[in-house]
């Protein structure tokens, strides 16, 4: 007998509660649980800014060993993450497979973990030899037995509570770090039509979820399709600046004026009155450059360097 699944309303396919279309969805969440936890403990113990605004630690310099201003608001959330995700999992073990206290001792599942927290990208002054926690161990199992979750009777609530769980944590953790706009979201309803909801998360999160249509998108997936997007865009210098800098690329800003100087780069034209023209109407008229030139020409140098 065929189902309907009952978070999406979807045919499932099945005798089941969820498709596999939220199965998946709701996997890719619990994989990034790990390295979650990873990002909670910087959050709640060590502080990135430094005196002199650069984000830089002077040599010397050790993190707080508390930040004053996180800790519980960050510590609450993250309990209920880890109870929602051992309770998800223990009630999955008792109805099908028996043997979650065993595979959570299970050296590969370690391994598994282990390898997503060292995907983030590591500074010496984080901490980085917090053990591993059962709940993110737990996450990983989960996704290990879709077929188990979605024959679950409470499958839906369980999809529900997971994501939110694991919503609530991103948000704490959020609310310690400024959002930045980081483009429209790619993604498309079964229409076929883009969601393109704005996208604003931490300049260094790893993951953004939508707001509107809750997918998960990788930092750098996004990043990458908004540079693509932005390289024939004319703009003048300091435009180019603020842009490279939104899309994490470090060009130093006197080497692009170097660039212009000695015409390594060259105008597409020139601003006047918020318009683009061919030629100067002013002779104060600032020359706009195709950003795609300035990241070419900053390819080019870091290879001859290399």
């Amino acid at each position: 007998m065929t189902t309907r699944c009952e978070v999406c309303d979807h045919t499932t396919g099945d005798d089941t509660h969820l498709c596999t279309k939220c199965t998946h969805a709701l996997a890719d969440v619990l994989h990034t649980v790990p390295r979650l936890v990873a990002d909670l403990t910087d959050v709640r113990t060590w502080k990135p800014n430094t005196g002199d605004g650069t984000g830089r630690r002077a040599r010397g310099d050790h993190p707080m060993p508390m930040r004053l201003d996180a800790g519980e608001s960050i510590a609450r959330p993250h309990r209920a993450m880890r109870y929602t995700i051992l309770a998800v999992a223990e009630a999955i073990d008792e109805t099908g497979p028996g043997t979650l206290d065993t595979d959570l001792n299970d050296r590969a599942l370690n391994a598994r973990a282990a390898q997503i927290r060292s995907g983030r990208d590591q500074d010496p002054a984080r901490i980085t030899d917090e053990p591993i926690g059962d709940h993110e161990l737990a996450a990983l199992w989960i996704t290990d037995h879709p077929r188990e979750l979605r024959c679950h009777p409470h499958a839906a609530r369980m999809h529900d509570d997971l994501r939110a769980t694991v919503r609530a944590c991103r948000a704490a953790m959020d609310h310690k770090r400024p959002n930045v706009y980081r483009g429209p979201c790619p993604a498309y309803d079964d229409d076929g039509q883009p969601c393109a909801a704005a996208l604003r998360a931490p300049r260094d999160a790893t993951v953004i979820e939508c707001p509107r249509c809750r997918a998960q998108h990788h930092s750098r997936d996004i990043d990458e399709a908004n540079l693509e997007r932005a390289r024939d865009i004319l703009v003048t210098v300091p435009e180019a600046l603020r842009m490279l800098e939104e899309l994490g690329q470090q060009v130093p800003r006197s080497t692009v004026y170097h660039w212009t100087k000695t015409r390594k780069i060259s105008p597409h034209g020139y601003r006047h009155d918020g318009r683009t023209t061919d030629h100067q109407v002013h002779h104060r008229d600032p020359a706009v450059y195709r950003l795609g030139d300035i990241l070419n020409r900053a390819a080019t140098t870091t290879s001859a360097a290399a």
